[in-house]
């Protein structure tokens, strides 16, 4: 732009603004007080007294030679993965070339700042509008991790801060409407500026989309929750009916036939503590734009409200209280605690009618209602004369099929009255050897037992705690057993079991009541019995074996890392695909701990991959984005999440040649709505490129003319008082 003169008159007075002030205040009383008094002369003495404020005050004409800086006008060009599907980037394209040729003819008044987002980097060119439509200027690419979103806000925050505010005009962002940091409220209220969203018309695409709502995050386990799936398709009118497949961590799965745009209550039965996955999927058509939105993972953590607890005891010692104290002392545990006080091999001489014992119910707690409790504590118990066969065969059905035992082994274990004589001796870790062994000692942990959940920060916090005195001998033959603490000899003191879907926990002495009693050395008692029974109920956090998962563009790839040795060659896994098909992998022996695998998906989506109690969910690559949740262009979305100011306007163009451009050296709130018209505010912002300075006094001059009037006036003066003194004749 040309330059241009700027003129200004300034002063430089010699004295500081209270006395020139004064100065002048007394000037106006001497020009009232001459008016007033009619004195003679006045006007001299005033324009002596003007030409001492001009000394005083050296006026001066300041010249500057002015060059109008160009105005900037931002265009924001969304690139991501939602505007590359459908044709939407050459669209955008399209639109900013034509916008940028009727710019043209403002282009001495604007320069071009454009901002490309892509996924995972920016760009930025600067230049004028000829620079720009000529791509004579290379861009400038700035990287960032933000792949799944789009931060179009803060990307344009950190340039246009680079120039002065009043340099910013119009900006323009190219968008479908997704923006992920629409909430920045430095957008709203750092410039009051015009901002148009561009949307391209475009209503020639297909697309189907599940959205899952109105479910918790947090529930009980066994609570039966509601869950609303609406199918919506947008596009081509669609008449067919749509299918939705339901998959959990469960490994049901479910499929259920929609309506268009039709919701449906779907009931689930949330049955494990924990993470509980599911995944909604509805089949894509063969017009599909994207399946992206065809997916939705729930995950919801459930938790015990109450763990149902059967204690039997055998023979009453001082232990029993302990046992039955601490777990009726948990609100989260529902406690039927029944003692054998005599059992069918006593024989005393107490007529029966004379006895106030309850009939122990067998067959209520062994057959009927067996499956109702998560957990069954035997105590010092001797079970062979009390339990039938079948009553014992159903104990090893509840574990094999979930449930968890925990038994607290007394002198009764070396008996011919042992649990480990019945039936359910099969599937106990130890075997009992006929010996106890006695003497004090006290428990400590094995390798295992210092890296097993259980027991891996049991004596944190207990530098010197208690001895026990007795424990039996047993032997542990299987590899499936895991000792977790020993005791005298380092005979095996814990030793816990996994047995189909079910585990069983042994402690081979029923000395723990010490940690409670001996108030010099206590022990972690609780935490060893709180931290046993949330393991055999499969409590998560407590799990020893883990699973990890990955993925890259053509495969999933699996490790199992278990706590122990394992002889076992092969671990099957199950993955479930995103339609609910079911497949199994075997899992190859790294080294005794370690099992890999790898499975090639075909489809895109969610998987879920489970083992044994173990379940984990992973994501093709391109499904970990915001980006392809939400493709369906929609100015309401905008208008919903008022993405700016009053001065914003969304803008919906086939091509932009509908699209009308003013300039305006002020913006109007009246106008901002008019259709189609998009102003380019254009604030005369300058930068001086010279500065001259002519002085308006000459300070020998002004002193001459103040002796001249003074002299004047003095004679004046004189002759006045001299006429004054001649007598009348």
């Amino acid at each position: 732009m040309n330059l241009i003169n700027f003129f200004q008159v300034v002063i430089n007075p010699i004295f500081s603004n209270q006395i020139i002030f004064l100065f002048v205040f007394f000037i106006f009383i001497i020009i009232f007080l001459s008016i007033k008094n009619r004195i003679t002369n006045s006007s001299n003495r005033i324009i002596i007294l003007l030409l001492f404020l001009i000394i005083i005050i050296q006026p001066s004409i300041k010249i500057e030679k002015r060059k109008i800086q160009k105005n900037v006008l931002t265009f924001v060009l969304d690139k991501t993965d939602s505007q590359k599907l459908a044709s939407r980037t050459e669209l955008n394209n399209n639109i900013y070339k034509n916008i940028l040729q009727q710019i043209e003819k403002e282009k001495e008044f604007f320069n071009i700042l454009e901002i490309t987002i892509d996924n995972d980097k920016y760009s930025k060119r600067f230049g004028s509008v000829d620079e720009i439509r000529n791509s004579k200027i290379k861009s400038q690419d700035f990287y960032h991790k933000n792949k799944s979103t789009t931060k179009m806000l803060d990307y344009v925050k950190s340039e246009i801060n680079k120039f002065p505010v009043k340099r910013i005009s119009s900006i323009f962002f190219f968008t479908d409407g997704q923006i992920h940091d629409s909430k920045d409220e430095w957008f709203k209220k750092q410039f009051n500026i015009p901002s148009y969203f561009i949307i391209p018309s475009l209503n020639f695409f297909s697309d189907s989309r599940i959205d899952v709502e109105n479910y918790p995050e947090y529930v009980e386990v066994g609570e039966e929750i509601e869950i609303k799936a609406k199918a919506s398709f947008f596009g081509r009118e669609k008449n067919q009916d749509l299918f939705l497949t339901i998959f959990g961590s469960n490994g049901k799965v479910e499929r259920i036939k929609m309506k268009v745009n039709e919701t449906k209550n779907i009931n689930l039965n949330i049955d494990k503590p924990g993470d509980n996955f599911y995944v909604f999927n509805l089949t894509p058509s063969d017009e599909e734009a994207s399946i992206f939105n065809n997916q939705k993972l729930v995950r919801i953590n459930a938790s015990r409200k109450k763990l149902k607890v059967l204690l039997i005891s055998g023979e009453p010692y001082l232990g029993t209280r302990v046992w039955r104290n601490f777990l009726k002392s948990d609100p989260a545990v529902e406690l039927i605690h029944m003692t054998v006080l005599r059992p069918p091999e006593k024989i005393d001489n107490t007529d029966m009618r004379n006895l106030s014992l309850i009939p122990f119910p067998v067959k209520e707690l062994f057959e009927e209602k067996i499956d109702k409790f998560n957990l069954v504590i035997f105590d010092n118990f001797k079970g062979k004369n009390i339990l039938t066969p079948l009553y014992f065969q159903n104990l090893v059905r509840f574990v094999e099929e979930g449930g968890g035992i925990l038994e607290i082994t007394g002198p009764s274990y070396n008996s011919r009255s042992s649990l480990f004589r019945t039936e359910i001796g099969r599937i106990l870790p130890g075997i009992p050897s006929q010996k106890s062994l006695r003497g004090g000692f006290k428990p400590r942990l094995t390798e295992l037992g210092e890296n097993h959940p259980i027991t891996q920060k049991l004596f944190e916090g207990y530098e010197n705690y208690g001895e026990w005195y007795e424990m039996n001998k047993v032997m542990i033959d299987s590899e499936d057993t895991s000792i977790l603490m020993t005791g005298i000899n380092n005979q095996p003191l814990l030793s816990i079991k996994k047995i189909n879907n079910g585990r069983i926990a042994q402690i081979y002495s029923h000395h723990i009541w010490l940690w409670r009693n001996i108030s010099s050395e206590k022990g972690p008692y609780k935490r060893l019995i709180k931290n046993l029974a949330h393991w055999l109920m499969k409590e998560p956090k407590l799990e020893e074996d883990k699973l990890e998962i990955s993925s890259d563009d053509q495969f999933i790839y699996i490790e199992k890392k278990n706590f122990k040795d394992s002889k076992i060659t092969n671990s099957n896994i199950i993955i479930i695909n995103p339609d609910g098909k079911k497949n199994k992998l075997k899992l190859t022996k790294v080294d005794n701990k370690n099992r890999t695998g790898k499975f090639k998906f075909d489809k895109k989506g969610h998987y879920l991959i489970l083992n044994e109690s173990l379940v984990k969910n992973t994501m093709t690559p391109e499904f970990d984005s915001l980006e392809l949740t939400n493709i369906h262009i929609n100015e309401n979305f905008l208008n919903k999440i008022q993405v700016s100011g009053p001065l914003t306007k969304i803008i919906k163009t086939n091509g932009g040649n509908d699209l009308n451009f003013k300039k305006i050296d002020s913006l109007q709130f009246e106008n901002k709505n008019q259709s189609k018209t998009l102003f380019l505010p254009f604030n005369y912002e300058f930068k001086v490129n010279e500065t001259r300075k002519i002085d308006l006094y000459n300070r020998t001059i002004l002193s001459l003319l103040i002796l001249i009037f003074l002299i004047y006036t003095w004679k004046k003066e004189s002759e006045k008082k001299g006429l004054d003194r001649k007598p009348n004749p």
